[in-house]
């Protein structure tokens, strides 16, 4: 089975590239942990009892591994559903509710805990690559990861780096030459290295050099390898070393790398960072998968409900903002559906509150027009108001146009899938939403 996600690191789209989600290996995992089945499960719940499952982050968090994540449910049963409500590569806030499972219960509960061990880890790898990402942020040093990744899970660790907005090193032994420490001594010196690598050799693949030492580093350059990885060395050292190593061999810094001192290594000039501890030391992200008994409303008491909504409200509130936009809002989950789907144009502005359940705010905006910083942060502000963030008077909105807001199959009303969004961070200005308000 093979995936390609779009990661989004910052709110951008990037390209996260394909993996190979391996069936057979997670079938294993299954059989590993109920190798008779789950006895508890199957005492306990009947065969055609259905339930809902909802995968809840307890921490923010980089998603990935939404793909292998499916992949265990609908090995076990075809007929589960998993909705996504964010992409992989999209950062999500704590409390955030990630994706919801629906289908037989015993299927669900006998995945739960092999679904879980698969995304956790590769939620942890995303989360501490984009970290280091971001501490290096305003340099033009990419994050690598290494070869140091769990027995069997590196295409899936990898795979986790690039949605947290990292760069893949070699994948295996075999497509890269790296000359480290030892197989200098075993050859007699770099530059001896280097040459029986390149007289043995009948295709030309990239070649770096480790070097830890100014002597070691005139040594290598007088060959001209693709790279130096300038091994346990000081930024002070590396820094040195630089004036030095000519523009056309690429510069790798690593060894004793972490979040406290990487942007100083980064302020060095060179070209990239190795950190192992992306894939060998991250901590399983914090999750959450509450299950609940689903029950499905009659379909008299929907209408009733319904009706009694329509008589109640008078449509969804309406606002202006400083720039003469019409600003919708949704007074409930039937509203938000309408002017969502129904009243917008996928041209218009859609927001959120993030992590809370609230209202939809649709901006109205004219063709060919993008909103201003100004609608963007006044809209997002009736987003926070209307929401279940309003009590702390501030919090993170995500916006994006409704071209790329979806619901697909088996979705409630009011729930969507949001692709491609940004977020703006905003304090709610209660003052300035009764200037805007219009209606309601």
């Amino acid at each position: 089975m093979q995936s390609k996600i779009n990661s989004a690191k910052d709110n951008k789209s990037s390209e996260a590239g394909y993996f190979n989600v391996d069936i057979k290996a997670i079938k294993r995992a299954i059989t590993e942990d109920a190798p008779g089945g789950d006895v508890t499960s199957m005492s306990l719940i009947p065969r055609d009892k259905i339930c809902v499952g909802r995968l809840i982050s307890k921490q923010d968090l980089v998603i990935s591994g939404q793909d292998v994540f499916n992949a265990v449910f609908k090995t076990l049963d075809p007929e589960i559903e998993v909705v996504w409500k964010f992409e992989d590569g999209f950062n999500v806030c704590k409390g955030s509710e990630l994706a919801v499972i629906r289908g037989h219960a015993r299927s669900v509960l006998l995945g739960e805990r092999v679904a879980l061990n698969y995304i956790q880890h590769m939620c942890a790898v995303a989360t501490l690559t984009s970290e280091y990402v971001k501490a290096v942020s305003g340099t033009s040093t990419k994050i690598l990861d290494t070869r140091k990744t769990i027995p069997g899970f590196r295409a899936l660790d990898k795979y986790a780096v690039r949605c947290g907005g990292g760069v893949n090193h070699r994948d295996n032994l075999s497509e890269m030459v790296l000359i480290k420490e030892n197989h200098i001594s075993l050859a007699g010196g770099v530059s001896k290295a280097i040459n029986k690598v390149r007289n043995s050799l009948k295709r030309t693949i990239p070649l770096i050099v480790e070097v830890s030492t100014i002597y070691d580093i005139k040594e290598a350059c007088s060959e001209y390898p693709d790279r130096l990885l300038l091994d346990n060395m000081t930024p002070s050292q590396i820094k040195r070393a630089m004036t030095i190593i000519p523009e056309e061999v690429k510069t790798e810094a690593s060894g004793g790398i972490t979040l406290k001192n990487v942007l100083s290594y980064a302020k060095t000039g060179v070209n990239f960072i190795s950190v192992g501890a992306l894939t060998h030391s991250a901590k399983a992200a914090d999750l959450s998968f509450l299950i609940e008994k689903y029950i499905k409303a009659p379909v008299k008491r929907e209408k009733k409900s319904l009706k009694k909504a329509k008589s109640k409200d008078s449509g969804p509130r309406k606002f202006i903002t400083s720039d003469g936009y019409l600003v919708l809002v949704g007074r409930n989950d039937r509203e938000n559906d309408e002017i969502t789907f129904r009243k917008a144009n996928g041209r218009d502005l859609w927001l959120h509150a993030s992590g809370f359940p609230g209202s939809h705010v649709v901006v109205k905006l004219p063709r060919n027009t993008g909103p201003s910083r100004e609608t963007v942060k006044e809209s997002a502000m009736l987003a926070l108001k209307y929401s279940k963030a309003a009590k702390d008077g501030k919090g993170k909105v995500t916006y994006c146009h409704v071209k790329n807001v979806k619901k697909t199959k088996g979705m409630e009303v009011g729930e969507v899938l949001v692709r491609g969004a940004k977020s703006i961070f905003v304090t709610i200005d209660n003052d300035k939403i009764s200037t805007m308000k219009q209606s309601g």
